[in-house]
């Protein structure tokens, strides 16, 4: 069944910002900094409507450049503008959602979403799944007790999210690299993203 929908009712449209090396994550805060003029034309438009805009990735050597379909919107939770135009702003991802048409290219990107809720079995197999994900950062934790990702893996482990946002924030910490992350946000069903971190951390820890 699909997983509760956020309180924050997402636009039909909204403002994009596409990389190449940064896929961003429901329920993780981004801290980002603003200063291409295309950016700060975006962040105004943004902060003058629903403060929200979306995150994309933009696929590597592909002419014309090309954004991945599947991203996630965020709310600006906080922004500061400097003297020289450039803003540092936290935002906060909220839905993760499907491109299905472009409104505007330039200046900056604007497209028509639709959102693409979590795919969740809710039952004792998904659970099992999340039970040894946890363990296994625990585990995580108990090597590198001092370390600043122990630290932020303590503070997500000591929260009560539901298994989609844990393996969401999860994932955040521990696949860095950035083709892995869009596939792994393209993941609809959390079963499948719980299952691919295991794995993962199996393999990273051996």
């Amino acid at each position: 069944m699909p997983s509760e929908q956020p309180a924050f009712q997402i636009p039909t449209t909204v403002p994009v910002m596409a990389f190449d090396t940064v896929t961003h994550f429901p329920g993780v805060m981004m801290p980002l900094c603003i200063f291409e003029e295309r950016f700060r034309r975006m962040l105004t438009y943004a902060l003058e409507g629903d403060r929200v805009f979306g995150v994309g990735y933009v696929e590597e050597n592909v002419e014309p450049e090309s954004v991945r379909e599947t991203l996630t919107v965020g709310l600006i939770e906080a922004c500061v503008t400097h003297d020289d135009g450039t803003s540092h702003l936290a935002l906060q991802g909220l839905q993760r959602v499907e491109v299905i048409g472009w409104e505007q290219v330039l200046p900056f990107r604007i497209a028509s979403v639709v959102p693409v809720p979590d795919v969740s079995t809710d039952g004792p197999g998904e659970q099992q799944l999340a039970d040894e994900l946890l363990a296994l950062c625990r585990g995580v934790i108990e090597k590198q007790s001092n370390s600043a990702d122990s630290l932020m893996l303590s503070h997500i482990l000591d929260e009560d999210t539901s298994p989609d946002v844990m393996s969401y924030r999860l994932g955040h910490v521990f696949i860095q690299d950035p083709e892995l992350r869009q596939e792994y946000l393209e993941m609809f069903e959390t079963k499948l993203r719980l299952q691919t971190l295991i794995r993962h951390l199996k393999e990273i820890s051996l």
